[in-house]
């Protein structure tokens, strides 16, 4: 399935046709043949040719998945969907040659079996009437969905790379923590609004409850506190006080909460049960269920370490591009000019397609 590709990445624009006679237009059935779509090459990304066929092929892909309005196709729109289009090919063409020659990146048969499902259900959702017009055929579609099925496998390599390239400064930075698991109960001491979030004076401060609000939502923690003490369920417990939405489970450092329930927590056991503890958010009881969870910190470091390579992804990709010398390549105006965004949007829409 692969093609042979050499290492080297070398770019060339190539000889681009006039295709202003070429393109007829969207009020006739066909605006460019299947022919001249295979035949005309917008540029050339070491041996593999971006055709005028699969140019358009991604623009109606782009222009469907942002659900693009034609009557928003100004002159000025057209020219960043072309441009994002044409960046979208750059870096996905130089993605599909490095997974081509890169090891370890491995395409199985269920993959490309779902990338013959995706092909079908594409092709049945547009329709061979509407793709014609713009000479794209099954074949077209097809290697589209081959394409991303190697890229999905490249970059899931490069993301792995990544991952385990962070992964040492991470367990560096938390590897010598101790981290706990509490489970606390809130009963707030400030008001919130309809969308849980605290209300705010004027400076932007959280706005305190009343002498005698506070005065009974400190009742209510204690007598919540001996409940709990006596053996009832924290969890079950803050349902019946109606403080779900400020309660919960907390995973975090040794000395990384606020500084009352530092305190309050530093010396606990697991199963252990706190006080009552006043903190700006209000009065609350942490139970403490492990006082050194190995665990989540494991997670925790994997986590970060994904998170990271996630952030390193973008970089990564435009290395590439720049050591592939896309950067400066261009798509000739000639044939960018030629095509009809707004009049393709416009027949998507029609066809409610999108």
């Amino acid at each position: 399935m692969k093609k042979s590709m050499h290492k080297a990445v070398t770019l060339l624009l190539s000889v681009s046709i006039t295709l202003a006679s070429v393109l007829t237009g969207c009020g006739k059935e066909e605006v460019v043949s299947e022919d001249t779509a295979k035949e005309t090459v917008v540029m050339t990304i070491e041996d593999h040719d971006v055709t005028l066929q699969e140019y358009y092929l991604y623009l109606i892909q782009y222009c469907y998945n942002n659900s693009v309005d034609p009557a928003s196709v100004t002159d000025e729109k057209k020219a960043e969907i072309i441009s994002a289009v044409t960046e979208e090919l750059k870096l996905e063409t130089v993605e599909y040659i490095l997974a081509d020659v890169t090891e370890d990146v491995v395409v199985s048969e269920n993959d490309l079996s779902g990338a013959d499902t995706g092909t079908n259900n594409f092709y049945q959702h547009f329709g061979a009437d509407f793709l014609g017009k713009y000479g794209i055929d099954k074949d077209c579609v097809k290697e589209l969905f081959v394409k991303q099925k190697y890229i999905d496998a490249l970059t899931k390599k490069a993301l792995s790379d990544l991952a385990k390239d962070s992964k040492p400064g991470i367990e560096e930075d938390y590897g010598e923590l101790t981290f706990h698991s509490i489970y606390y109960a809130l009963f707030p001491s400030v008001e919130y609004d309809a969308s849980g979030e605290p209300k705010r004076d004027v400076s932007g401060n959280a706005i305190p409850l009343g002498e005698k609000e506070l005065a009974e939502q400190l009742k209510k923690a204690n007598e919540y506190r001996e409940r709990a003490l006596a053996g009832e369920s924290m969890e079950e417990l803050v349902k019946e006080y109606g403080i779900e939405a400020y309660s919960g489970m907390e995973h975090n450092f040794e000395g990384a909460y606020v500084e009352e329930l530092n305190k309050a927590i530093e010396n606990m056991e697991n199963g252990d049960i706190s006080n009552v503890i006043a903190t700006p958010a209000g009065f609350m009881i942490a139970r403490m269920d492990n006082n050194n969870d190995e665990e989540y910190k494991a997670f925790l470091i994997d986590y970060l370490s994904q998170q990271g390579a996630q952030n390193m992804l973008s970089t990564l990709q435009n290395n590439w591009c720049t050591a592939a010398g896309v950067g400066e390549l261009t798509v000739d105006s000639a044939i960018t000019d030629a095509i009809d965004v707004k009049a393709i949007c416009q027949e998507m829409k029609d066809k409610n397609l999108y």
